[in-house]
Parts: C-alpha cells; sequence; structure tokens
C-alpha cells in the first residue's frame, strides 16, 4: 500500500511539472505571435493608476487583426469602480442605449476583478466580436459581442477617448 501511495505522489507531480511546463510554453507561443505597438501609463491627478501596453496579431496596427490589452495596476481599485469608470467612458462613446448599457454592465460583472497592486490582468480581443478577459493566466470570461468588445476597447483605442495622448502612445503615434 505505501509503493502505491508513493508511486501516486510521483504521478501526480510528474504531472504537474510537466502540464506547468507546457502551459508555460503555450503562453509564451501565444504571446510571442504578437507584435509590440505601443505602451503608456495612466495618471489621474497625482496617482498612477495603471502602465498599459498593446499588442497585435500584425504590424501595422489595425481593429482588422487581433489585439491584446496587457495592464499593470500601481494601486488598489475595486471591481466596483472599474465597472463603474468603464460603463462611464462606453457611455461617452454614445454607441449603445441604457438597455444595452445594463446588459454590458452584467458583462462587465462577470469578466471584472478588483486590482490589487501589481496585478497585470489583460484583454484579449478578436475583431470578429469575441473578448476574452485574463487575471494572471487565468481566464475569467469571454465575451460574444461585437458592439460591447468593440465599444470596451475603444475605451483606449477609439477615437473619441477621454484619453487620447494615452490612445497615441499604445498607437506608438508620440514616438
Amino acid at each position: 500500500m505505501r509503493k502505491s501511495y508513493l508511486r501516486t505522489a510521483i504521478t501526480a507531480l510528474c504531472f504537474l511539472f510537466f502540464s506547468q511546463n507546457a502551459y508555460s510554453s503555450t503562453e509564451e507561443n501565444f504571446l510571442n505571435s504578437y507584435k509590440f505597438i505601443g505602451k503608456g501609463s495612466l495618471k489621474v491627478f497625482v496617482w498612477d493608476i495603471y502602465d498599459v501596453q498593446l499588442f497585435s496579431s500584425k504590424k501595422p496596427f489595425s481593429k482588422k487583426n487581433s489585439l491584446i490589452l496587457f495592464f499593470d495596476y500601481k494601486r488598489n481599485l475595486s471591481k466596483q469602480k472599474i465597472i463603474k469608470r468603464s460603463l462611464l467612458e462606453i457611455e461617452r462613446q454614445n454607441v449603445a442605449d441604457e438597455n444595452t448599457i445594463l446588459e454590458w454592465a452584467s458583462f462587465l460583472d462577470s469578466c471584472i476583478k478588483s486590482a490589487q497592486e501589481g496585478s497585470k490582468p489583460y484583454v484579449h480581443w478578436k475583431s470578429e466580436g469575441i473578448i476574452t478577459f485574463f487575471y494572471g493566466n487565468t481566464e475569467t470570461c469571454s465575451v460574444v459581442d461585437k458592439q460591447f468588445s468593440r465599444a470596451f476597447i475603444d475605451i483606449w483605442l477609439g477615437e473619441t477617448t477621454s484619453r487620447p495622448e494615452l490612445r497615441k502612445e499604445l498607437l506608438g503615434i508620440n514616438k
């Protein structure tokens, strides 16, 4: 019985080791297939909120290609604050009615988590209308809604963004 327990433990450790290595190489291949476009920082008054980087599946950047926005939070923010600010930014775009915005609020409630200083969430957007949210290496949710996914990335990349300088930095215009 002791040999059986030992064999099971060794098998489990080997599985964990090899599956972690396989996951890491899969993630690395995923990230290596994207091209760096630009980076910027969101600051509000004197506070650093986050750094953000834009990667695209192809250069030059186009919203016809898949993209990734990586965030590096510099302070703690509650889930509710992130959702509230995201919805305000989406409402500014004037792309949806009130009922649609309420539906999108439920998407954000499922997808967004509180940010801790040093946390590195990211979103993976595909032009066909799929946006997937990640915290660390864990997928929190995926939404298939072209209008929502476009409105969400346009918080940073849209021509009517409230942060045009950050948009320019992300698009590599201010080099």
